[in-house]
């Protein structure tokens, strides 16, 4: 956000003179030294906290659960289907037999890839937590350079 974009700029500019040359240039200086700080900050922050063997663990496991996904698609319907077509039939003991067998097959068939997509998920969230504190530390630098900026044109 440059000058031009902030509402009321004669009221800015009119309190930047008001402040008198030393102050504004301790102005100046303050925020300089706290953007370098943000700087550092975000710089350490993104060292420590990006972990991409995280990035590349979330890429495999993706990789992983296509593949999942494409063995499991064709009978996971079909499960799900059964399961539903033999729920009401509860009270006879045949087809319940039939509901339980077709439950543990769906429950033993799709379990990995539900871990899988829990897991990924898991490193999704991870991921976008570090890119969060990031990009809220940029915009926090960006709004440091709009003041500097606006001290500037004034």
């Amino acid at each position: 956000m440059a000058l031009a974009d902030y509402e009321n700029q004669e009221c800015l500019c009119a309190w930047f003179r008001g402040l008198g040359s030393g102050p504004k240039q301790q102005l100046q200086n303050f925020i300089t030294a706290a953007k370098v700080i943000l700087q550092s900050a975000q710089a350490i922050w993104i060292l420590t906290n990006s972990d991409f063997e995280d990035i590349y663990k979330k890429e495999l496991a993706e990789a992983t659960l296509a593949i999942y996904q494409q063995a499991t698609a064709p009978i996971e319907v079909a499960l799900k289907y059964l399961v539903a077509q033999t729920s009401p039939w509860a009270d006879c003991p045949p087809v319940a037999t039939l509901a339980k067998n077709v439950k543990e097959i769906a429950s033993n068939a799709l379990k990995p890839v539900r871990e899988l997509e829990w897991e990924i998920q898991q490193y999704i969230e991870a991921i976008d937590i570090n890119q969060s504190k990031s990009v809220y530390l940029t915009r926090l630098i960006s709004n440091l350079d709009d003041i500097l900026d606006a001290i500037n044109e004034c």
